[in-house]
């Protein structure tokens, strides 16, 4: 089975204080009645700080899509290629060494992608195989060990698989987008970077990847979406989403006594897409789990936000002092993104 190398995590300079920018947003709103109510909304999300690639002045100022995702590639690539260099040497590995490179960013839209980008700025391989993953959101990280995994599994001469997830989504925000929607997603999501290497070698120590399980819930395209017009994109995360989740986990945790030996299985470690309070609720109740479970997740976007498709590579880092405490622990990776779709992933310490 295929083994997970720590992720390293990238962060960006700019440290956003909620505060500041629940003040922004909260003065867009020019005497709303609702002003006040709207504002605990988005305190509800937990978050206390998150980081940028730029500074907040910056971020609020319309500067229409052509810029902004002129800046996103470059922001994307510099941080990306610099997070991607520090996980190689974390994982004893060189650039020669990656047979597949796998990258999700869903924030920003470049042909060629981010991937061609790093092949050439990491130096990697003319022949190294690419998956480029862009429209599966917050559960694109999970995705992408998933898809890592199932290279190493097709190419039994293949060893080792670069992951990069990178998302800045600071740079679609929309400051005369005053829906409910976006001024939550202004409030919740934190630009980062991750990356680490998965390994054939089951000798390494690292997190051993199982069985992996994908489930797009009928009729919810509609909750999760970007609109894109000619200021750029928007983020549109409905109320109905936690509804989702609750209709999804019953069929996750099907699939967990389904595939287990033991029908009364349960993770003694949860890696959780941090989503949102009431996702992670859904989440923990569903599946009947310790609420201990998440603190990983909680603290990730209490201090980070809502980190897309790096946020369960940063969970995962967080989680990692656990090889060492509870070398036998068994658990299970999951991620909610568009469609709305769940990747779930069963793992172990190896």
């Amino acid at each position: 089975m295929p083994i997970v190398s720590r992720p390293v995590v990238g962060l960006p300079p700019h440290v956003l204080d909620q505060n500041e920018v629940l003040d922004h947003l909260t003065r867009r709103l020019r005497g709303n009645p609702k002003t006040a109510a709207i504002r605990r909304v988005l305190e509800n999300t937990t978050v206390r700080s998150r980081r940028a690639v730029i500074p907040l002045d910056e971020i609020v100022a319309h500067t229409g899509l052509n810029k902004r995702n002129r800046l996103h590639l470059e922001h994307a690539v510099g941080l990306a290629a610099s997070t991607a260099l520090d996980a190689l040497d974390a994982a004893n590995c060189t650039a020669n060494d990656i047979d597949a490179l796998v990258v999700a960013n869903c924030t920003g839209h470049a042909l060629p992608g981010v991937d061609a980008h790093l092949v050439n700025t990491l130096g990697l391989r003319p022949t190294v195989r690419r998956t480029p993953i862009a429209q599966m959101g917050c559960a694109g990280g999970a995705y992408a060990l998933a898809r890592a995994a199932q290279d190493l599994a097709a190419h039994p001469d293949a060893t080792h698989v670069l992951v990069v997830a990178v998302e800045l989504p600071s740079l679609s925000y929309q400051a005369d987008d005053l829906t409910i929607s976006s001024l939550v997603s202004g409030a919740l999501f934190g630009d980062a970077c991750a990356a680490t290497v998965v390994s054939a070698d089951d000798t390494r120590s690292g997190l051993r990847l199982g069985a992996a399980w994908e489930y797009l819930l009928p009729a919810s395209l509609d909750d999760m979406v970007y609109r894109v017009d000619e200021a750029g994109f928007h983020f549109d995360t409905l109320p109905s989403v936690t509804d989702c989740i609750v209709k999804t986990v019953p069929h996750l945790a099907t699939w967990l006594r389904t595939n287990s030996a033991d029908p009364q299985w349960a993770p003694q470690f949860l890696v959780s897409h941090t989503g949102g309070p009431k996702i992670m609720d859904a989440l923990r109740d569903g599946l009947g789990c310790s609420e201990e479970l998440f603190a990983f997740s909680r603290a990730s976007l209490r201090e980070l936000g809502n980190t897309a498709s790096v946020a369960v590579l940063d969970v995962l880092a967080r989680t990692w002092h656990q090889a060492s405490t509870h070398p036998a622990a068994t658990g299970l990776l999951v991620g909610f993104g568009p469609g709305v779709t769940t990747v779930a992933i069963r793992a172990s310490w190896n």
